[in-house]
């Protein structure tokens, strides 16, 4: 789930990073340090991480293909 959720990121060039240290959580946010971050967020696990980079992608870019793919109900 992970593996697709960052492709389609990327190719719809969504900018997100996702990083963790041990057993801190993973860090996760969209956006970048140039153009600032639409959010962010520390999750327990990578599946945390992977749901919440595509509500909040889902959200924020809802006119991207993105959003189009992964939309599920009513965001």
């Amino acid at each position: 789930m992970i593996e697709q959720i960052l492709r389609d990121l990327y190719a719809s060039e969504i900018n997100a990073s996702l990083s963790w240290f041990w057993d801190g959580g993973f860090d996760v946010a969209l956006g970048d340090e140039m153009n600032g971050y639409g959010a962010q967020d520390t999750v327990s696990t990578l599946d945390e991480a992977a749901e919440w980079l595509r509500s909040n992608a889902v959200q924020l870019y809802p006119d991207s293909e993105f959003a189009k793919k992964h939309r599920r109900g009513f965001e």
